[in-house]
Formats: structure tokens, C-alpha cells, sequence
């Protein structure tokens, strides 16, 4: 197991508390096909690959993100995302725009390929939270031809892991 896998087990375990108590045999909303689901969740971002360059007083980042979601049905959803990052200087507070792709696999093989496009801003206590929303391309398996918005928000904690939520809906191919 790699170091960033156990900081991302301990920091998931430590995050929900262990309290992930799935009920056998309980439906996931997430597998019925006949209309358009709501879903939500948590995610945590364990490691994150930063490459940055600060020209002219602006700070220009590539970044490899890689995480859980765990949906409130219970599933495990392993997370990547590959993207940019456009703002002010390290530690100046000022707002970034984020842009990138997101792929979500499921348990079941299915996945979700994503555009994601977000901000982070400095609120009133001045924690870093970085919001936005995804859209499905594509998607394999239950997602096949499938249309999804996700809306998502996370911040830093204590560990050094962002944490946060997710909601949103997926429509069917049969549906969309």
C-alpha cells in the first residue's frame, strides 16, 4: 500500500468517523434507471500533484487530484481529477478559477467522465473553499449516454485533506 493510500484511508476513517454503516441489500439510487437521480455525498481529496509558475504577479497551476466520494448510499467511488488553476500569488487570499476534467469509478465498473469548471475564494474566516460544478461527456455502464450535474464544495481541514460535499443528478440515456 502506498503512502498516499494510507493517508487517504486514515483520512477518510478519521473524516467519517467510521460511522459508513451500509444495510445489506439496501437499493442505491444510483442503480435505478428509469428516471433522473438525485445523488449527494462526501468527498475527500488525499493527494494533490501541484506544478506552478507565478509570471507577472498571477499564479498558473497544473494539478492532479486524486480522492473518494462516498455517496449517501454507500458506495466507494474512487475520484481523478486533471486540471488548471488561473489566480493571484500563493497565500494572497485573491479568487482562482478552476478548470479541468473528473473521472468517477464505481464499484460496479461504471464510470463518469466529467468537465469541471469551479472557483476558491477566501471567506470571512479565512478558509480557502473551492466550489463548482460538473458536467457529464460520457460515461460506461449504468452512466452509458447518461446526462449529470454536480454541484461540489470542499476546504481544507486540519490533516491537510479538503473535505467536502457533493449533490446533483444523473438522467438515463433513456431519459436525456
Amino acid at each position: 500500500m502506498t503512502k498516499k493510500m494510507k493517508s487517504l484511508g486514515i483520512g477518510a476513517a478519521a473524516f467519517f468517523g467510521l460511522a459508513l454503516l451500509i444495510e445489506a441489500g439496501t437499493p442505491t439510487t444510483a442503480h435505478a434507471a428509469e428516471a433522473t437521480q438525485q445523488i449527494q455525498g462526501r468527498i475527500v481529496n488525499a493527494a494533490v500533484d501541484r506544478d506552478c509558475i507565478e509570471p507577472d504577479g498571477k499564479r498558473i497551476c497544473t494539478h492532479e487530484i486524486n480522492g473518494i466520494a462516498i455517496s449517501d448510499q454507500g458506495e466507494l467511488i474512487d475520484r481523478t481529477i486533471i486540471g488548471n488553476m488561473y489566480g493571484g500569488p500563493a497565500g494572497s487570499g485573491e479568487p482562482s478559477e478552476n478548470r479541468g476534467y473528473a473521472v468517477w469509478k464505481y464499484p460496479d465498473g461504471s464510470t463518469m467522465l466529467m468537465k469541471s469548471e469551479g472557483k476558491a475564494e477566501t471567506n470571512a474566516d479565512g478558509q480557502r473553499v473551492v466550489s463548482g460544478t460538473k458536467t457529464c461527456i460520457e460515461g460506461t455502464g449504468r452512466f452509458a449516454n447518461a446526462d449529470c450535474t454536480i454541484n461540489w464544495q470542499h476546504t481544507p481541514d486540519k490533516n491537510g485533506l479538503r473535505v467536502g460535499t457533493y449533490s446533483g443528478t444523473i438522467t438515463p440515456a433513456s431519459q436525456s
